[in-house]
């Protein structure tokens, strides 16, 4: 998978070449981008992928991708040929805002600078197999694909949550939101949150599921159901 780091502040103390260069040693590359004033965008290892800034100024940092089934749905939708997973989600948001994200499939984490509606999006995919954390001070926003890239780049003191390491040994899961380090926060699985300069609103995307369970008279029933709903799966990510 890929990686990122992304540092936003209104002043551009997040886009000097101490902390990117921090971000690019964290990160086990040296693949450093001064997009604009007040933002640095730091990528390594195959896998992530970027847009912008765009002609509306839009920038999106992309970590995995779309599901084929998804991508085609995407460009139908969206009347583009050929072009990255990246400007696929990029012109979704343009054009359904929050409303995109119950669109996106796959296996992705992004982070997307949306200037016209003057404000941050975070996402995850609904198994949350791809990381995403986030801190705010000081008026900057920082973001990452690695909760130790974050810390590192963003200066950010290293200390352990209490809460969430008595939850690891408790055999339970940090609260939601909560990461291991004081200040970081992680953005959970399936959650859409949109960070503007005076709020930020959580979106969760959910699982369709039946109304009511279905019920079988023998497991070969059941077995056999399953099957096609796997089927099905694969016949839509292959599409």
């Amino acid at each position: 998978m890929g990686a990122f780091f992304l540092g936003l502040h209104p002043d551009n103390a997040l886009a000097d070449a101490a902390q990117a260069d921090c971000a690019a040693a964290s990160l086990g590359g040296d693949c450093v981008r001064q997009m604009s004033a007040g933002c640095t965008a730091v990528m390594a290892r195959a896998g992530s992928d970027l847009t912008g800034p765009a002609s509306d100024g839009d920038l999106l940092l992309l970590d995995g991708g779309l599901s084929a089934h998804c991508r085609n749905e995407l460009k139908s939708a969206l009347h583009l040929p050929e072009t990255s997973d990246a400007l696929l989600i990029q012109r979704a948001f343009a054009k359904w805002g929050a409303a995109a994200a119950v669109r996106l499939v796959g296996r992705f984490a992004l982070v997307l600078v949306d200037r016209r509606r003057a404000c941050v999006w975070l996402l995850r995919d609904p198994l949350g197999e791809c990381s995403l954390y986030f801190a705010e001070q000081g008026g900057a926003l920082s973001v990452s694909t690695s909760a130790s890239t974050l810390i590192a780049a963003a200066r950010l003191p290293k200390r352990e949550n209490p809460q969430a390491i008595a939850a690891f040994f408790a055999l339970r899961a940090p609260r939601t939101g909560d990461s291991y380090w004081q200040g970081v926060h992680s953005v959970p699985a399936g959650e859409c949150l949109c960070i503007g300069a005076k709020v930020t609103q959580r979106r969760s995307q959910a699982f369709a599921c039946s109304e009511q369970p279905r019920r079988f008279d023998s497991d070969a029933q059941a077995v056999a159901a399953w099957r096609d709903v796997l089927r099905g799966a694969c016949e839509r990510a292959i599409a």
